[in-house]
């Protein structure tokens, strides 16, 4: 079951960055987006490479045709949704957990509701006028083409990716044996992953096993499950698209398309 879920939160985070990148850049599919997405995640976890910009943003230029601008906006873009609906899950989790599921379902909505005033309030904006920083010029024009039916999908794809993974670790924690309820799983699941964005360190390395063991500990695990858990989770999410990111990395080629855009750069 886990493998399916797995299989299934890739295609998921592919129709993602694509619909985004549809929109701002109006780059068509390409089967080589999913390579392009596990050999640029290998490539910021293998070492500090000397680029002049993020390893994701370079490879969508140089095998996708993604101008840089655009690429930037996407990556932002991607990154900024997945941290707000990870956040709006915690929230929601909590009170389910610690008040009623009536009281999260509802504090979810709302908080989502809000979400989408502001998108709709962020539309009307006159952004254009913004001459500087340039950067911000870029990303708020490059970001403001992204239809509002697309920002409902991707919404939708991005809390259903948190969803799916954290129904992954469920079934494997409860193959280990524990006595946590589902909601206190998923929240222990999303507040040790915030918590490892908001740390700043690369994939929350400590900051987010540490939180996820004690929360699963708070929550009636053992000790040693809770550990013996977040190990398996590193694996499975961390370790596992690692190698396979190395293989789709060897395929395109990445090493020689990245000397060449540094000697072109230097040039």
């Amino acid at each position: 079951m886990v493998g399916i879920l797995f299989v299934i939160i890739n295609f998921l985070n592919v129709l993602y960055f694509h619909l985004i990148i549809h929109d701002i850049s109006s780059t068509p599919f390409s089967y080589k987006l999913l390579p392009v997405l596990l050999a640029s995640y290998t490539m910021n976890f293998t070492g500090p490479l000397k680029l002049s910009m993020p390893t994701r943003v370079l490879l969508f230029k140089l095998v996708l045709g993604i101008p840089y601008g655009g690429g930037v906006a996407v990556v932002m873009l991607t990154t900024a949704l997945d941290v707000a609906v990870v956040a709006v899950l915690v929230l929601t989790m909590a009170a389910w957990v610690f008040v009623a599921p009536l009281a999260g379902l509802l504090l979810g909505a709302g908080i989502v509701l809000v979400l989408l005033g502001l998108v709709a309030i962020f539309k009307r904006l006159p952004y254009r006028v913004i001459q500087r920083p340039e950067w911000l010029r870029s990303f708020l024009l490059d970001t403001a083409r992204l239809s509002p039916t697309t920002f409902l999908y991707v919404l939708g794809i991005s809390a259903a990716k948190s969803l799916l993974t954290a129904l992954a670790g469920w079934f494997i924690l409860t193959d280990l044996g524990t006595t946590c309820k589902l909601p206190q799983f998923a929240l222990a699941y999303f507040a040790s992953h915030l918590a490892g964005v908001v740390s700043l360190i690369p994939w929350g390395i400590g900051i987010k096993d540490a939180s996820l063991a004690e929360l699963l500990s708070r929550f009636g695990t053992s000790v040693a499950t809770s550990v013996t858990f977040v190990a398996l989770d590193r694996i499975i999410w961390l370790l596992i698209p690692v190698v396979i990111g190395l293989l789709a990395g060897w395929q395109l080629g990445v090493g020689a398309l990245i000397r060449s855009a540094n000697e072109e750069m230097r040039t």
